[in-house]
């Protein structure tokens, strides 16, 4: 009877207020929804094992002698030496007295000999050689490897060769790895126990280490006639064996690594004003020298010649917008009498110079002021200076009058070697150039330059045609008058 009022009395209510009826259905369809949200984004927990059977506890330390007979490795004892990747035959045959004396007390087995030893009787590695591992001596072999287990098949305490020798042996730092370093196989090279050889290497010395996967370098390096067969330090003075954080596994940058040792070279590339494009970028050195050897003088990797030809066989353009005509081969023919191999580095400097076209000394192309020997020095480390001096050293002359110091000495401005010579010209006689820039501008002048049998002709070109004879006392002529 009291719940029919109840519910009579709440059907009034809603009648009379609808508002809440609808309030509580809202309570409703919210609590319904988060139970379902909770019921299915709840993770289930995760599946127990069927059977699963608890770990033992280790058994509190023995207080009487325990013999080797009853076992070391029970269930609640020793359980953790037959878990390892890799067990010591011994402990896996359960051979404990193989290593152990019996208890001596306070459950102790020490060792039946030094650890060292007791090593060697069953492992003669490092035995019968003049180097040992230090840490054989100091640690008995048990600084890298686990006398009952290890993570490795030769029981070591790290999961690699390199992970043990780090311990001791701190990574190289670098970008660039030796392909053994990398690998993590340090054994490739050296012996990991003992050696007769420095740095416990498996070859006798470093360069036969390094002939072992580099037999090219090595070979070229030893046998031929240009190369750093007798650099001290063998090929570790310029290579790490390592890492490195230069290409080529070099001990510092490529153009430093080559000063260090050829300082005179440093010395003139940091104090050139002209500098040779391939010194500084690119390869640098190696983009000339072989590395290792060459059977060229300098260590080239093609005779001079070729060498230079090989990029001024064309015209070139410098990095510091300097123009440089082609060349044409046999181009460095200067003169068979003073360059017989025709080296451009007899008047060039291709590390670098503070002359223009890296000349190795002065010798001004325009007119200069009045004569000074020392202007014309490239020439006359050849020549001799007398031809602009005495009246019969040189055959350009009228006569007994020296047409070289007429040239050279007239007034304020000498006219220089290189006003009328062409040093590069091929097939020229006396190597006159066939024509001129007058004074250093665009506009050419024609020498007009040819030999007689005592003398020779010239013109017209900085002047009216004229010739000239070596005839004692012979008047100098010209086409249409008197020489000046």
């Amino acid at each position: 009877m009291r719940q029919l009022r109840v519910r009579t009395s709440a059907a009034a209510l809603i009648r009379t207020r609808p508002w809440i009826a609808v309030a509580f259905s809202g309570v409703l369809v919210l609590a319904a929804g988060l139970s379902y949200w909770s019921f299915f984004r709840t993770p289930a927990p995760p599946p127990q094992p069927v059977g699963l059977r608890t770990q033992p506890q280790p058994a509190p330390r023995p207080t009487k002698a325990i013999s080797f007979s009853d076992g070391c490795m029970t269930s609640r004892c020793h359980t953790a030496l037959s878990h390892a990747p890799a067990i010591h035959a011994p402990v896996s045959a359960g051979a404990c007295q193989s290593c152990h004396a019996p208890d001596s007390g306070d459950h102790k087995y020490p060792l039946l000999r030094p650890k060292a030893q007791l090593c060697s009787q069953c492992h003669t590695a490092h035995t019968n050689k003049q180097l040992a591992h230090i840490p054989i001596n100091e640690d008995g072999c048990l600084a890298c490897h686990d006398s009952h287990g290890g993570q490795t098949k030769a029981l070591l305490i790290k999961n690699s060769d390199q992970g043990s020798c780090l311990d001791c042996h701190p990574r190289n730092s670098g970008s660039v790895h030796h392909t053994p370093y990398a690998a993590e196989r340090c054994d490739l090279c050296h012996n990991i126990h003992s050696s007769d050889n420095r740095s416990l290497l498996h070859a006798t010395n470093v360069v036969e280490s390094c002939r072992t996967c580099h037999p090219q370098a090595v070979q070229t390096t030893l046998l031929t006639s240009y190369s750093h067969a007798k650099v001290e330090g063998d090929c570790l003075a310029c290579h790490s064996p390592h890492a490195s954080s230069t290409p080529g596994l070099l001990n510092e940058p490529l153009r430093d690594s080559c000063t260090r040792c050829h300082a005179q070279v440093g010395k003139t590339i940091a104090a050139a004003t002209i500098t040779h494009d391939p010194v500084l970028q690119g390869t640098q050195c190696i983009r000339c020298h072989e590395p290792h050897g060459s059977q060229f003088t300098g260590m080239l990797r093609s005779s001079e010649e070729s060498l230079c030809l090989s990029c001024h066989d064309k015209s070139i353009t410098t990095k510091d917008n300097r123009f440089i005509a082609a060349m044409a081969p046999r181009a460095a023919d200067h003169s068979p009498a003073f360059s017989p191999h025709k080296n451009c580095s007899d008047c060039h400097d291709s590390h670098g110079s503070t002359h223009a076209s890296l000349l190795s000394a002065s010798n001004p192309k325009l007119p200069s002021g009045p004569y000074n020997r020392t202007n014309y020095a490239l020439c006359y480390s050849c020549h001799d200076p007398l031809l602009a001096d005495s009246p019969l050293a040189t055959d350009f002359r009228d006569g007994d009058r020296n047409l070289h110091a007429l040239h050279l000495k007239t007034g304020d401005q000498s006219r220089g070697c290189a006003a009328c010579h062409a040093v590069h010209e091929e097939n020229q006689p006396r190597q006159i150039a066939k024509s001129v820039r007058f004074q250093g501008s665009n506009w050419t002048i024609s020498m007009g330059f040819s030999l007689t049998p005592d003398g020779g002709r010239c013109g017209s070109g900085c002047h009216e045609a004229m010739t000239y004879s070596r005839r004692p006392l012979a008047p100098a002529s010209k086409q249409n008058g008197a020489a000046p």
